[in-house]
């Protein structure tokens, strides 16, 4: 894979990537025909968008689908180690779905998706004790999702 950096998308990469976000399953042959172009033209083009880095075919789910009923944010703080290990041994724990080192008065970030707080309590909480270097700790409980856009797109 190359560096997506150098990649540059033109009209009909566009039109392209819209389309397999609108329906990731769609063919190859759809989009050619929806686009008056040919299926081999699309094919090339999803590869070369694919091995430049600047395009990535994935499945989402939410997270109802999974009977995750409590998403919680972790701020950590950080103390006698480097904050970039701490977030790579919380990003091998199941329920944490993403980890960001972050500015600020916390270090690290997790996001966190569990079943029922038993299971935060029990299973979370438990492994993220065991972790060194963790100083500090602040939950913060999502009471509602107001929005949660998983297609985050390139800028145009």
């Amino acid at each position: 894979m190359s560096d997506s950096s150098d990649f540059a998308f033109d009209a009909l990469d566009w039109k392209i990537v819209d389309l397999l976000k609108a329906n990731g399953r769609i063919s190859n042959q759809e989009i050619a025909e929806r686009l008056n172009v040919t299926r081999a033209s699309v094919g090339s083009r999803i590869q070369r968008m694919t091995d430049a880095g600047a395009l990535r075919i994935v499945a989402a789910a939410d997270f109802g689908a999974y009977d995750y009923s409590v998403l919680i944010v972790l701020a950590i703080k950080v103390s006698g180690r480097a904050p970039q290990a701490v977030a790579e041994e919380l990003a091998a724990l199941p329920a944490i779905f993403a980890v960001h080192l972050v500015t600020g008065t916390h270090h690290v970030e997790a996001l966190v998706a569990v079943h029922d707080f038993a299971e935060l309590s029990d299973a979370v909480m438990a492994s993220i004790n065991r972790i060194a270097g963790i100083a500090h700790v602040d939950v913060c409980i999502a009471t509602d999702v107001v929005f949660y856009n998983f297609d985050v797109g390139i800028a145009r």
